[in-house]
Parts: C-alpha cells; structure tokens; sequence
C-alpha cells in the first residue's frame, strides 16, 4: 500500500506512529538489500547453482511455464521499462472454462523483476530463478510470449529446446488490426473474417492462414500493408502459433498470467495517479513486492 496509507493501518492496527517517510525509507533500504542479495546470488556460476538444486531431495518438475513482459513505470528520469518474469509449475494450475474462455488460477509462482537496468539485468536474475526453481531441468519447458523481439532473444539464447507458444491473445489482436484496418472497425465483414481466421488457427491450420494472408496481400489493390504487417507477424513465428498440437497435448496458450501478475504487482503499487519514483526506490519495492508474492518473504528474513 502507498506509504501514508501504511502510517495510518499502522496506528490503527497496533497503535504506533511512524512517519510515511520513515517507513518509505526503511522499505526501500530492505528492499535495495535483499535485491542486492539476489543479483549477487545470481552472479554464481551456473555449476555451483545447479549442484545445489539437483542434489535436494525434491523430485524434478515434469511441466514448468514461463513468461515475460514489460509495462512502463514513470520514474525521475521519464518512462521506463520494467521487465517482469513468471515461473510456474503444471501442477500449481487451477483451470476454469474451456477453450477461448479457458482461465487459470496459479496457486503457487516464482516472480523475476528489474526496473531500467537492461535486458542483462533481467536475463541473469530471470536465468537464477529458473535453476532455483527447478524449471530448468523440466522434462517440458514451455514459454508463453507476445513475440517481443528482447523476450524471443532471451529464449533463443538460453532455451532453445523449449515449448515457445506465441500467445493467443495477442495473434487474436493481430488479425483484428488487419480486419479492422481492410472492412471498417467492428465492421460485420471484419467479423467474419476474424472468425474465419481464428478457426483455422485453433483447429491447427496455421500454414493455411500463413498462405491465404499472403495470397490475399498481393491480390487486393488498398490497404496491402496491414495485410504485409500481419504476414510478416505470423510467417516467422510459424512453430510458435501451432494452437492445433498445442492443445492436443494440454498446453495452456494464453500469457494471461504475466499481464494479470504485471498489473497487481507492479502497476497497482508503482503506477498510480502521479506516482514518479527514483530508479533504486522502485527496484527496491518492486522486489519487495514480487518475493512477497511468490512466497519469499519469511525465507529471505530467515536468511538475513
């Protein structure tokens, strides 16, 4: 909760005054410790980390998700990205619907975040995280992403025997832009041609749809380009919209976790109405936030 809001539950709750500067001071300094603890935890040599977490007695996880995103916090030096990561384990999953309106609950998840520090930042906490948490070793490793060129690199890089799924969301909002942008926004025609389109994708279809986009780029006379922007989206990322073989094998296809994650630990904290944060404060509760939520915060107390 905001700093003030926290000085007066204090009062309230047990009858001690402490200034909102105190605490803020106070948060930030945990905050930048423990976070410093981390980034030198993951700076460790892969072996070291490894021997550690294979030698326990914990079984090794068969089906592990991960997923990345950014949003945007207002800091003192502009907008800044802040990258956020999510491990989570098939078994932590509670479904909810069927197909498109298919929901998850995660009951249990490991959270990874960095604030304008870089994409390597990120990438060797993120990396830490995933051979803390066992996901490395996973007999299937599955990320979910939005195709981000920063995110795909990061995969390629380290993960290149993963599961990659292009999220479906964000392809559903690809073939809406190329509909709207042809018949007219929300336009029956537009419609009709988002439902052709996502049927053949669902079913397993995608070189068709791949085909049928080009095709129909070089046919028509106007608006080509929004046909071109889709086909050069979806072309590349072929292995990674098979939503046919995905779902036959139970595969969640959806990044609704990271952005629901993004939003309640992230943006509902450090992006409200005239917020503007200095890069080492936001880190600091951010962090504070994200160990919170994965389950964190007794061990790393138990530790200091």
């Amino acid at each position: 909760m905001p700093f003030k809001v926290a000085s007066v539950v204090l009062f309230r709750l047990r009858n001690v005054r402490v200034c909102p500067s105190s605490i803020e001071n106070l948060s930030e300094k945990i905050g930048h410790s423990f976070r410093t603890s981390e980034q030198i935890e993951s700076q460790k040599p892969a072996s070291e980390i490894a021997t550690a977490v294979v030698q326990s007695a914990e079984e090794l996880p068969e089906r592990v998700y991960a997923q990345i995103d950014g949003a945007m916090l207002n800091t003192e030096n502009g907008w800044e990205e802040n990258k956020l990561g999510i491990i989570f384990d098939e078994n932590d999953i509670s479904r909810n619907g069927a197909n498109e309106n298919e929901r998850m609950t995660i009951q249990k998840k490991q959270l990874v975040t960095s604030l304008a520090q870089g994409v390597d930042d990120f990438k060797q906490r993120f990396l830490y995280w995933m051979a803390k948490t066992r996901a490395n070793w996973a007999k299937e490793l599955i990320f979910i992403s939005d195709g981000a060129a920063w995110i795909e690199n990061i995969i390629k890089e380290n993960y290149a025997g993963c599961v990659h799924i292009l999220d479906w969301f964000h392809v559903k909002e690809r073939l809406w832009q190329a509909a709207n942008e042809i018949y007219g926004d929300g336009s029956p025609a537009a419609r009709r041609w988002v439902e052709r389109y996502k049927e053949f994708l669902w079913s397993g279809n995608e070189e068709k749809v791949i085909q049928r986009v080009l095709r129909a780029a070089k046919r028509i006379r106007k608006k080509q380009s929004a046909l071109f922007d889709l086909y050069n989206y979806l072309a590349p990322r072929a292995k990674m919209i098979r939503y046919g073989y995905f779902r036959s094998k139970g595969y969640y296809i959806g990044s609704g976790a990271i952005e629901s994650v993004n939003r309640y630990a992230i943006q509902d904290r450090l992006k409200k109405a005239g917020m503007k944060w200095t890069i080492k404060g936001a880190n600091a509760i951010a962090f504070l936030r994200t160990q919170y939520l994965s389950g964190n915060w007794d061990q790393f107390f138990h530790d200091a």
